[in-house]
């Protein structure tokens, strides 16, 4: 899990595909889940993430840190 959605921040961070496009590359059948699992690992949703990139990442299992 928390190697798609690692692929899936370098997708928004580095292209203009839309949302469920990314989850659907990723291995996410629906962009729902995607997005909860998304919120869920990082604390912000996937739109959030795209438009402010810089200073989110994932450490130990579902902790996440802004730098």
């Amino acid at each position: 899990m928390h190697y798609r959605l690692k692929i899936s921040q370098e997708l928004l961070s580095n292209t203009n595909l839309k949302i469920d496009d990314i989850a659907n590359q990723c291995g996410f059948k629906y962009g729902s889940y995607f997005n909860r699992q998304f919120t869920k690992c990082l604390g912000i949703s996937p739109s959030e993430f795209r438009k402010n990139p810089t200073g989110y990442s994932m450490f130990e299992g579902d902790k996440v840190k802004k730098l």
